[in-house]
């Protein structure tokens, strides 16, 4: 019997994560009996435990891994645990850009050759006040937008990561959500490039193209001549003008996008803006928490390890998959290895390679729309390092299979790129290839 194959044509040019960066204790965690999987060999029962934390004590997440989840709201309502539950499409599309001058909200475009004479002040705002310190983009092509607050009152600044890809132009922008707060950006790579004015450092590879302040938004398009990463910070007016020694007001709020103007082209890779090549436990690294927020879920770091292929690989589905369907998302991630956090006896799953994923939906045979699970298995199958990916959907193997064998030509994992095991009706089981490239 033919299934109604529905398409699903979502274009998201973004998306948006609400957190907070209200302290507030982690919530404890929830068993997702929704999740359990059905697998003979992996009797997974366990929740998606693991999300990327809000704008409170970083100390939280050392708290131990148990009180990580999934959930949305605290015990007092609230979102902060969760900043990637509350997804939606952002607008992007730069226009109406103006003078750099942080006061002036009229003139008209500044010319990428108008450089200040005068080169900015050199800013360390997290050295000069309280910043917090928990933010980053990666290098994904299109729009990835957060929404975050100054809810607690202690900070001056909010520092993100942001990763740039070489000749891109890459553009961030600041939105005034809540409160009455000027927004500021201030960006720094090798020194200050703009605090309000601009300028060309001969230490930094990176320039600003083009600047647009207004009362309630700020936006800088940047462009490397290699790929980089630098630090921004999202600060007021006010604040910039203490010296840093004024915390930015409780009420304000913004949100924050990042637009990487490229095509994401199959076989690349990029790996999460926080990543840490240091943090290795028996040969594996751990895959970060989402940054920004929202893109995918992960279980405590004893069950969250795997090689830097795979780190990369999960990473770099997520951040086309969120832009893609931004209702489906987060992803979970669940065992990239077996853990004391895993509740199953895998057969597999000791080797770094393997992970199982689940999306509503994408990843249950039983969803009548399987245009999400051709569109996920695609992505993984684009990477050109995904060995195979067992799920037990006959209609979405028909489309995969010759989908992976007209783009490449190395020999799958049981020489099936998409294949049947008992047990694998609600999740995808997939495998990278490990560091000698060979599959079987």
């Amino acid at each position: 019997m033919t299934r109604l194959k529905s398409v699903l044509s979502v274009f998201a040019l973004g998306m948006v994560a609400a957190c907070s960066d209200q302290p507030s204790p982690p919530s404890p965690a929830e068993n997702e009996s929704a999740d359990a999987y059905d697998d003979t060999y992996e009797n997974d029962t366990s929740s998606a435990d693991g999300q990327g934390q809000s704008d409170r004590d970083s100390s939280l997440l050392d708290q131990g891994d148990d009180n990580l989840d999934l959930s949305d709201t605290q015990a007092d309502g609230s979102t902060d645990s969760n900043p990637g539950a509350d997804l939606q499409t952002s607008d992007a599309g730069p226009d109406g850009y103006r003078d750099s001058d942080a006061q002036n909200t009229g003139d008209v475009a500044q010319e990428p050759d108008a450089i200040e004479e005068d080169p900015p002040t050199q800013l360390e705002p997290c050295l000069d006040g309280d910043c917090w310190d928990n933010l980053g983009f990666g290098s994904a092509c299109g729009t990835l937008s957060l929404e975050e607050d100054f809810g607690s009152g202690r900070y001056a600044s909010h520092r993100v990561v942001l990763d740039l890809r070489a000749g891109v132009v890459s553009e961030v922008r600041l939105e005034r959500l809540e409160g009455t707060f000027q927004p500021q950006l201030i960006v720094n790579s090798n020194g200050t490039i703009y605090d309000g004015e601009r300028t060309l450092l001969a230490s930094t590879p990176v320039s600003v193209q083009e600047t647009s302040v207004g009362s309630d938004e700020v936006s800088v398009r940047l462009q490397s001549s290699e790929d980089t990463a630098l630090e921004f910070f999202v600060t007021s007016r006010d604040s910039l003008d203490s010296g840093f020694s004024e915390h930015v007001d409780s009420e304000s709020a913004y949100r924050l996008s990042v637009t990487h103007d490229c095509e994401h082209a199959p076989g690349d890779i990029i790996s999460p803006p926080n990543f840490d090549p240091d943090d290795i436990v028996g040969g594996y690294y751990v895959l970060p928490y989402s940054q920004p927020p929202g893109l995918y879920t992960r279980k405590a770091d004893a069950c969250a390890r795997g090689n830097r292929l795979l780190v990369d690989v999960l990473y770099t589905v997520a951040a086309q998959w969120a832009q893609r369907y931004p209702d489906l998302a987060p992803i979970r991630y669940l065992d990239l290895n077996e853990g004391p956090c895993s509740s199953a006896d895998h057969q597999t799953h000791d080797d770094g390679t393997h992970v199982d994923i689940v999306v509503d939906c994408a990843t249950y045979a039983s969803c009548d729309d399987i245009q999400p699970a051709i569109e996920l298995a695609e992505l993984f199958v684009d990477t050109g390092q995904v060995c195979g990916i067992i799920f037990n959907d006959d209609a979405v193997q028909d489309v995969i299979n010759p989908y992976f064998e007209s783009n490449y030509d190395y020999t799958p994992w049981w020489n099936t790129f998409m294949r049947t095991v008992s047990g694998h009706l609600t999740h995808f089981h997939v495998r990278v290839m490990p560091e000698d490239g060979d599959c079987n």
